[in-house]
């Protein structure tokens, strides 16, 4: 049997201290998560990439009133669209959230 070294215990003691001063500011696990992936550029693509599809969806209706569709086609478009748009905000706003979040503590 091997004794237990004192490495074991003091390579953990600062991870236990951030989750405690996590805990004591009301900052969950998964905010601090998303907070930290907003400050990254591969963030900063996708959160553009996200933007850029919203814009276009706006399109979808026009192109599809020149290409003839007849207003069921339109408004299920236009349906799909609100949902799909709502989806992609909450996906941005949720990471913005949590940045807003940690950056207050």
């Amino acid at each position: 049997m091997e004794a237990i070294k004192p490495t074991t215990f003091i390579g953990k003691i600062p991870t236990f201290i951030k989750e405690k001063e996590a805990d004591a500011r009301g900052v969950s696990d998964e905010e601090q998560y998303l907070a930290s992936m907003s400050r990254t550029a591969g963030w900063k693509v996708l959160s553009q990439y996200i933007n850029q599809i919203i814009e276009e969806m706006d399109s979808i209706n026009d192109l599809a009133i020149e290409n003839g569709a007849d207003f069921e086609q339109l408004g299920q478009n236009a349906l799909v669209i609100s949902q799909t748009k709502t989806v992609l905000r909450r996906i941005l706003n949720k990471v913005k959230d949590a940045k807003e979040s940690i950056d207050k503590t």
